[in-house]
């Protein structure tokens, strides 16, 4: 197995337009928006007192970061990254080469893997960035920087930080297991990207207003809830839950929402079924 990896981890590193455009983009991006700010502060008198008078929160960035892949334009290079991961043998037709010797278990279970140290990796990096950026900008502008730094607060920091990086990666899972069921079935990384993205845009967009269409046309607002079993909806639920101990609201008010812990076993279920039908649909695969 840690063999597998290394060759994963060797071969991903090597694809360097890949892991540039898709995941290391997040970290990119966070210099990119640091001068940016910065150039605002330098032009703008008004923007550089407000910015003194309120201060950014290191911990709240650092916490923050983790959101980022929940937004659909993040999800699209997620998904682009996991689909050219599992696709990626086909289409360069390497995984005659790959497989032989190698249990078929073993290898999809690298490519998550793989797969998830990127993920971490990138935004352990961009989280970094942007607090030690923000920390220099506060020293440049003679802003303060809080909360003051004390094993209470690194304590809460870091309780906050796990709590809201499982909760976002396990949703960011579900679609990279989407992505990967649909590379392995169709052998393609541009099916696997498309569709994953089209599932993910319905999930998120396009299934609330169906949902809430329906609803106005039948005048039966209970077909509304089927909206709370999607992963969008629970984990931001479980995220409302964790940060300001209340549900989200439901799409149409007056309907019911779900607990902390229904929440939690929603989501399980859709890690362990995206995750399980990916790896018994190679499993089963006739490899030519």
């Amino acid at each position: 197995m840690l063999n597998l990896f290394r060759a994963e981890w060797k071969k991903t590193t090597g694809n360097r337009l890949l892991v540039g455009c898709t995941v290391w983009i997040f970290p990119i991006l966070g210099c990119g928006a640091l001068s940016l700010f910065s150039i605002i502060l330098l032009a703008s008198g008004e923007a550089k007192q407000d910015f003194i008078a309120d201060p950014p929160r290191w911990d709240d960035i650092g916490v923050g970061v983790w959101g980022i892949a929940n937004f659909p334009i993040s999800r699209l290079f997620l998904i682009s990254f996991a689909a050219t991961l599992f696709a990626g043998e086909y289409q360069y037709q390497t995984l005659k080469s790959v497989l032989p010797g190698n249990q078929r278990l073993g290898l999809i279970v690298t490519k998550f893997v793989t797969m998830t140290a990127f993920i971490v990796m990138t935004f352990i990096a961009t989280i970094v960035i942007l607090i030690i950026g923000f920390g220099l900008i506060c020293l440049i502008f003679g802003a303060d920087y809080p909360p003051s730094l004390t094993s209470d607060t690194v304590s809460e920091f870091l309780k906050d930080l796990l709590l809201n990086a499982s909760i976002t990666f396990a949703s960011t899972l579900i679609f990279a297991g989407i992505a990967a069921l649909v590379s392995i079935l169709t052998r393609s990384i541009l099916f696997g990207v498309m569709a994953s993205v089209f599932l993910t845009l319905l999930e998120s967009l396009g299934l609330i207003f169906g949902l809430i269409l329906i609803a106005a046309i039948t005048r039966i607002e209970s077909v509304t809830d089927i909206y709370l079993l999607t992963p969008t909806y629970n984990s931001s639920n479980i995220l409302q839950w964790v940060n300001e101990n209340t549900p989200s609201p439901p799409i149409v008010d007056g309907r019911g929402t779900l607990s902390l812990w229904e929440s939690v076993a929603v989501l399980g279920f859709w890690i362990i079924l995206m995750v399980g039908l990916s790896t018994f649909a190679f499993q089963r695969q006739d490899i030519q």
